[in-house]
């Protein structure tokens, strides 16, 4: 509903909220904050239909940042599948095992970021905790299958967490269990 109105609300919590120290103390409130913003503006530009899901160029933007799929095959499978909608085109792109369902989701909701990391494709969320996030990968070169930890990113800007966290590497590293 807040999203459907103007965002001047949202925009007072986001200001208020941001320079607490409660904030800091509870990242999903800002995601959350940060969600809703970012709902609001797509829906006040255009760029999102009755759904939620964000306009086709809006999607296919997407897409291309993601680097999930490669600009001429992009391009190619758009000129083949011509469709109605965005949950059209994202049901099959899924369909044609060119995203999984989680990554056209993310995609449909116009977030693009965190899909690739490295030489990683992040196939599916496992799991969160609070250390960070796990996710199924597939490597880019080897097409291997991983389980890829990912700290929160407040976790990251403490060193006793990142310790704990490559300790933790360390320790997984050392398994050999099939």
């Amino acid at each position: 509903e807040l999203a459907a109105g103007e965002d001047s609300y949202l925009r007072s919590v986001r200001e208020r909220t941001t320079s607490e120290t409660a904030l800091n103390e509870t990242p999903k409130l800002k995601q959350l904050i940060d969600r809703a913003c970012d709902e609001t503006q797509n829906k006040l530009r255009g760029d999102t239909d009755h759904t939620g899901a964000i306009s086709i160029d809006a999607f296919v933007t997407c897409v291309q940042k993601s680097q999930l799929i490669e600009g001429a095959e992009l391009k190619q499978l758009l000129q083949s599948i011509q469709p109605k909608n965005t949950s059209a085109l994202a049901r099959e792109l899924v369909r044609r095992k060119r995203l999984t369902k989680f990554q056209a989701q993310a995609l449909k909701q116009g977030r693009y970021k965190g899909l690739v990391l490295g030489n990683y494709v992040v196939l599916e969320k496992l799991g969160e905790g609070g250390m960070g996030r796990v996710f199924k990968a597939r490597h880019r070169r080897m097409g291997r299958i991983v389980c890829l930890k990912v700290l929160h990113s407040d976790g990251r800007k403490s060193p006793e967490m990142v310790d704990r966290f490559k300790r933790e590497a360390q320790a997984v590293a050392a398994l050999n269990h099939p």
